[in-house]
């Protein structure tokens, strides 16, 4: 196993303690899982870059891999079996430890039914789409949250994040802008993270009569995007990507993209052109690998 990296000590305890007690159950069960959410931004931002994040966020979101319900089921019942843990929502999906952490399920895999999309049994509850979050799992990194004892955890890359996070905003459109804000906080700063690439693999891009250094990580993003994703995956994002980039867009995305910013028209520039940086690189590596 490669450890991308050790971020011992710099996690809020709170969160290591949950986390570690999900790992002990999922581990015995026999269910793998990772971080994506807030979270996950937060630890590879914040804690392995430090680049501070736009908000701190208590809340863990974690996807499980499962064959069926029975699987979820067991995973639940062993949270609750330890005490530290109680049921927040009627569905079952959202946890409570008893430090104050919060903790949502996403169980994905073969579970799925139709493919993409999961309804829990119980309580009043939509389908859910589960796109793109096999690709993410299958792509995530292992990062050590705790080193005695040791504590490893999968967590969701950004291109995965922005992924995920685009498929979400969509389908919950207009509860999820925080998910439209965070695609704008990676697109923006995923080139501070290293920008060695520009000088390796997309060398290209700086070449280009119209290249813009802050642009470039929207670019680069679009790529990764396109080296993971599965066809039906890459469908929706670029349907979601064009309609809301369109010459006759509403612009719903980009408005909830700058929630709460001031000098909103340069702002509104700014991210459409993030966005269509994005696009761009998706169509750029298909056309590579065809």
């Amino acid at each position: 196993m490669i450890i991308y990296k050790d971020i011992s000590g710099k996690i809020e305890r709170e969160i290591v303690d949950a986390l570690a007690l999900i790992t002990e159950i999922a581990h015995q069960l026999e269910i793998p899982f990772f971080l994506v959410g807030a979270k996950a931004r937060d630890i590879f931002f914040s804690a392995i870059h430090d680049i501070k994040t736009t908000r701190a966020s208590l809340d863990i979101d974690i996807g499980i891999s499962v064959n069926s319900w029975d699987d979820v089921t067991r995973l639940i019942d062993a949270m609750l079996s330890t005490g530290q843990f109680e049921t927040v929502n009627k569905i079952g999906s959202r946890f409570k430890h008893k430090n104050g952490a919060l903790v949502d399920i996403v169980p994905f895999g073969k579970i799925e039914n139709p493919p993409a999309s999961i309804q829990w049994p119980t309580g009043d509850h939509a389908i859910m789409s589960t796109i793109g979050f096999s690709e993410a799992f299958e792509n995530s990194m292992t990062i050590r949250l705790r080193n005695d004892p040791t504590l490893d955890v999968q967590i969701c890359t950004p291109s995965a994040m922005v992924l995920l996070k685009l498929i979400a905003w969509d389908e919950k459109y207009p509860n999820r802008s925080k998910d439209a804000q965070d695609i704008q906080y990676i697109l923006e700063k995923y080139i501070d993270v290293d920008d060695s690439r520009l000088y390796e693999e997309d060398i290209d891009l700086l070449t280009e009569d119209d290249f813009d250094y802050g642009r470039a990580g929207a670019r680069i993003i679009g790529r990764d995007i396109a080296k993971i994703a599965e066809k039906d995956t890459m469908t929706a994002i670029t349907e979601i990507l064009e309609r809301e980039t369109g010459a006759d867009s509403n612009l719903k995305l980009i408005v909830d993209m700058n929630t709460g910013r001031r000098d909103l028209e340069g702002q509104y520039q700014a991210s459409r052109a993030l966005l269509n940086q994005l696009k761009r690189g998706l169509t750029e590596s298909v056309k590579k690998e065809n």
